[in-house]
């Protein structure tokens, strides 16, 4: 699929310091939202659908595992034709699933049934079929796995976010220099305001649920100033 190639947005946006060391925000809300009106209408809710994704294991509480599923497999539909788009997504459900998993065992809880619906992606069997291994045998693949159980086990929220989010800005900066000036360059500076923007104000039982507010203000903020 042949993409538009955002210039003159990306050349709008400011430079973004690594989170840990900004002290303030690149840019403010209102000049975000007013860069996000050069998107094209359906990149716009690519944009969105894709955000609210990510959050999925912040979603309401009546919102099902199955739903989840559902949704997954709708994003997979959407970013078929963006490869970079659906590499990310891929990385992000293999990390939430993880999380999940390290999650359940801290809570000793058994090895999921082959019929339980606990998680997303291609890891679901491998983790279930290495539940007692320490790193779920995926420690060359994913190193920060040892780290994250640490930190979950010792209740060291701040460290958690931070291992995780270094992860994500990592992995986007990696994916970033293959098309820089694409949807998927716009999607990750977004995506990258909400991680600061959740870093600068960081709580411990609140950080997560604040950065997928952050980030979905400012895309519907948008679409009502678009309309």
């Amino acid at each position: 699929m042949a993409t538009k190639e955002y210039y003159t947005l990306v050349a709008s946006l400011p430079a973004m310091p690594h989170f840990e060391r900004a002290t303030r925000l690149s840019i403010n809300e209102v000049r975000l939202i007013d860069r996000m009106k050069m998107l094209e209408p359906e990149d716009a809710e690519i944009v969105q659908k894709t955000i609210g994704f990510i959050g999925w294991h912040l979603q309401p509480l009546e919102r099902t595992d199955r739903d989840i599923v559902t949704i997954y497999e709708e994003m997979l539909t959407i970013s078929s034709g963006y490869p970079v788009l659906k590499n990310m997504i891929s990385m992000i459900v293999d990390q939430r699933t993880i999380l999940v998993a390290l999650r359940r065992r801290h809570r000793e809880m058994p090895a999921p049934g082959r019929n339980d619906v606990w998680g997303v992606g291609r890891l679901v069997d491998h983790i279930r079929g290495n539940w007692k291994h320490p790193d779920f045998r995926l420690g060359l693949e994913y190193p920060w796995i040892p780290k994250a159980r640490e930190f979950i086990e010792t209740d060291q929220a701040l460290e958690l976010e931070r291992l995780l989010q270094r992860q994500n800005w990592k992995m986007m900066d990696s994916l970033m220099s293959e098309k820089p000036f694409s949807l998927e360059a716009i999607l990750f500076y977004v995506l990258k305001w909400g991680i600061t923007k959740s870093w600068l104000s960081f709580d411990s039982e609140a950080a997560s649920a604040r950065f997928e507010n952050y980030i979905t203000e400012v895309i519907g903020n948008y679409e009502q100033h678009s309309n």
